[in-house]
């Protein structure tokens, strides 16, 4: 598909007090240029910050950077116009914008491989001037669900002081965050309503790269107002991906990866003197693994929900905070039930989302014996198989669930055991940066 225009630019952004205007533009068209403009607000919980700070302006560059996806899905030109950039930044662009889209163009029909290149600077360039904060202090990054409460759990268990933070925020993230009992800080996103009025009249439209976004923007936030760290809370489930696509893995977790992860902390060294460390403070744990974890904090029970009908742009919230029947439901009761009694089970849930039939095929999709993986934030399916199994092996599943599973899945208890234990393991291969793996270890070694 050929595209309405030929170029997607970065025009400029321009910080104003607590305000981030991030433009773009597509230019080279039949059609007049179409400009956007996209606004962020630091949090007003902190202070107003110096706009004319190296590190502060580096920071605002990786938003910019960052945030033109959302923008430029609407056209995906070949070309990318931008101040040139050094080249180990521009590769990481260049990825962000082939593989990180991996879902959207797989789900439009369109190529993920080699779809843009940003321009590289012919020299070195230094990197902006940042001293580290005289105090270490986190931001942990709270999206709602079980996985950040046990992030600051690690914090606390550490003795590290924290802050949540979120990109935007839900009725949902705020409970969490308040559970927490830290301050929470609040980046209100705004849209170019261009954009939704072009995905009204059918411009390509569909998944980004969002944990990206999370990452760039509480970056910005961490140099801004002295923070030493970010702590995400993603587990080494969200590097499995869905299919491959024109020999591109499709990953819709792929902003969560461990790759990703890596790769962003080098960005920011690149470019910043002393950034923020950023890294997922659970990241050697599979999901099964932060399920156990998560039930055992009472506080928490009432006070979380991943069901993603909860966060959705321009929609009501629901009244209930699962819906019972989407992919990220099903999982999370899935693996949350293995770990759980039936009284902890009806606080968080209200339901078995595993007994209703029409939740099977969902199921089969999460256990390796249906279609694909779900496009959602779910764990691999070695991890799937092996919570259904434990639940059936102890007689925990409904009578319709444990007929479905003997006909689909019926696995040898063996297997089922060998599935469980590697899933419950801690992996080796996922090292933290210092002196986050010994806070890890120490945490592991109390629970």
């Amino acid at each position: 598909m050929d595209s309405a225009y030929a170029t997607f630019e970065f025009s400029d952004w321009e910080l104003d007090g607590r305000v981030l205007r991030l433009r773009y533009r597509f230019t080279g068209g039949a059609e007049p240029e179409l400009a956007f403009e996209e606004v962020l607000e630091l949090p007003a919980t902190l202070d107003v910050p110096d706009a004319t700070a190296p590190a502060l302006r580096a920071a605002a560059d990786i938003a910019h950077f960052t945030f033109g996806v959302s923008y430029y899905k609407a056209f995906c030109p070949r070309n990318v116009a931008a101040q040139p950039v050094p080249a180990a930044a521009a590769a990481f662009w260049d990825t962000l914008y082939s593989e990180g889209m991996g879902e959207f163009y797989f789900r439009n029909g369109l190529d993920p491989r080699g779809r843009v290149r940003f321009p590289r600077g012919d020299v070195a360039v230094a990197r902006a001037a940042h001293r580290a904060p005289a105090r270490e202090r986190a931001l942990v990054l709270v999206g709602g669900g079980k996985d950040s409460v046990v992030a600051r759990e690690v914090l606390r268990h550490a003795d590290v002081e924290c802050d949540a933070f979120s990109l935007g925020t839900a009725p949902w993230i705020e409970r969490s965050a308040a559970a927490m009992g830290v301050r929470h800080h609040v980046m209100k996103r705004t849209l170019d309503r261009r954009l939704f009025e072009l995905n009204a009249r059918g411009a390509l439209n569909g998944h980004v790269p969002i944990s990206a976004c999370i990452a760039a923007a509480a970056a910005l936030v961490a140099v801004a107002s002295g923070y030493s760290a970010v702590v995400a809370a993603n587990e080494r489930s969200a590097d499995e991906g869905n299919t491959s696509y024109n020999g591109v893995e499709i990953n819709h977790q792929w902003s969560k990866s461990f790759r990703f992860e890596q790769s962003f902390r080098a960005l920011c060294e690149e470019l910043i003197e002393s950034p923020p460390t950023y890294l997922s403070i659970l990241r050697p744990l599979s999901e099964l693994a932060i399920a156990r974890l998560f039930t055992s904090y009472p506080q928490y029970q009432t006070a979380i929900s991943s069901c993603n009908k909860n966060f959705r742009i321009h929609e009501p919230v629901p009244r209930s905070r699962w819906c019972g029947q989407c992919p990220k439901c099903v999982f999370v009761y899935l693996i949350v039930a293995p770990h759980a009694g039936s009284d902890l089970l009806s606080r968080v849930f209200g339901a078995d989302f595993l007994a209703d039939p029409e939740n099977f095929a969902t199921l089969a999709d999460l256990v390796g014996v249906g279609g694909m993986k779900p496009f959602e934030c779910v764990g691999t399916p070695l991890e799937c198989r092996a919570a259904l199994g434990r639940l059936y092996a102890t007689g925990r599943l409904a009578p319709s669930t444990a007929a479905w599973y003997q006909n689909n899945v019926a696995a040898d208890p063996a297997e089922v055991a060998a599935d469980w234990s590697r899933a419950m393991q801690v992996a080796d291969s996922y090292p933290l940066p210092t002196p986050w793996q010994a806070r890890f270890d120490a945490y592991l070694r109390a629970h």
